[in-house]
Order: structure tokens, then C-alpha cells, then sequence
């Protein structure tokens, strides 16, 4: 079955003239590729015509590829370099009565490396406010009112669409949840 479908394409193909140009084409960069091996006549070797041909597609994507992927790297290098990021680090979370902990989490993860806290407040009635009050006056963290139900998502979307330019690397925490930052991220050192 695969044998007569295969050569019902060969046939098909071998004797179309609009494709021989592009069959050559083909035919030399998988040559050069080392897919095929060279042969003297491409009409009396059908398995070549055939490689020829189905080498079309991947030889078109490799190329588009290899022609936009370092672009994109470049462009991606060239924003990490050139523009200088306001902060290094920032953990974002949405809390809700959550003040009892939050000054541990902070404190842990300002010591890790972390430069800026966005904490969105579901309305909590636990004086969360009072509470952050002296990391919002030195400027660890930014405050913001989010009330209302099923706000995770939104407040995480405002959170990268207002910050994607001003830090590096921006993460989504809970306050139960506690992470690591590598050292060589960081200015600091555990003296």
C-alpha cells in the first residue's frame, strides 16, 4: 500500500516540469545537509525526487527560523541591556485578613533579594494598611485597594501591565507560600 501510494506520487511529480527548478533546489540542500547522498541523474532515482521534494517544507521553516530567531534574541538582549530596570525583583500578592503573617513574608523575602512588594487588598477589616505602613514609607511596598470577589486574576494582570518595564523579573506569590531567589541575583550577601 505505502509502495504504490509513493510511487503514484513520484509519478505525479516526475512528470510535472513547474516543479524541476525547485526539485534541484531541494535536491541540493538536503545534499548539503548530508540527508541524501548525490547522484548523477534525479529523473532515474525516485527515492532522491521524493526526498527532494518532501525536504520542501522543513527547508522553508528551518530558513524562517534561522533568519527570525536571532532577531528576536537580539531584541530581547538588546531590552535587558539598554534599558535599566527600576527594580530588580518584585513579588506581587493579593491578601485578604492576611496581617498577622505578612510581616514575616516581607522581611524573609526582602532578605533574599527581593527590592519591591505589590500587595493588592481584597478587603481585609485586619488593619492591613497600618500594618505595611512602614515598608509603603520607605518604598518596599506599593499598596493597592482591590475589592470585590474573584479578583486573583485581575489584580495579577494590572500588576504585569503596569509593571512589565519597571522590574526584571515580577512574581506572583501567596502569603503562605515562601520562595528562594540565587544569591548572584542579589546584591547581598547572608554575612
Amino acid at each position: 500500500m505505502k509502495k504504490q501510494f509513493v510511487d503514484s506520487i513520484i509519478n505525479k511529480l516526475k512528470y510535472s516540469k513547474a516543479l524541476i527548478p525547485f526539485v534541484g533546489w531541494f535536491r541540493q540542500v538536503a545534499i548539503n545537509l548530508h540527508f541524501m547522498a548525490p547522484s548523477g541523474n534525479l529523473a532515474k532515482n525516485r527515492r532522491e525526487h521524493v526526498k527532494a521534494i518532501l525536504f520542501f517544507v522543513p527547508t522553508i521553516i528551518f530558513g524562517i527560523l534561522a533568519k527570525t530567531l536571532p532577531s528576536i534574541a537580539k531584541r530581547v538582549n538588546k531590552r535587558d541591556r539598554d534599558n535599566s530596570f527600576e527594580y530588580e525583583v518584585t513579588i506581587v500578592a493579593i491578601v485578604k485578613n492576611e496581617g498577622p503573617y505578612i510581616d514575616e513574608w516581607i522581611t524573609y523575602h526582602h532578605l533574599i533579594g527581593v527590592d519591591r512588594f505589590i500587595i493588592y487588598d481584597n478587603d481585609s477589616d485586619d488593619d492591613l494598611l497600618d500594618k505595611l505602613k512602614k515598608y509603603i514609607d520607605i518604598g518596599l511596598v506599593e499598596y493597592i485597594q482591590f475589592p470585590g470577589s474573584h479578583q486573583q486574576v485581575p489584580a495579577y494582570s494590572d500588576a504585569l501591565k503596569n509593571n512589565q518595564e519597571k522590574t526584571r523579573y515580577l512574581g506572583y506569590l501567596d502569603i503562605d507560600e515562601f520562595t528562594t531567589v540565587p544569591l548572584k541575583w542579589t546584591n547581598r550577601s547572608l554575612k
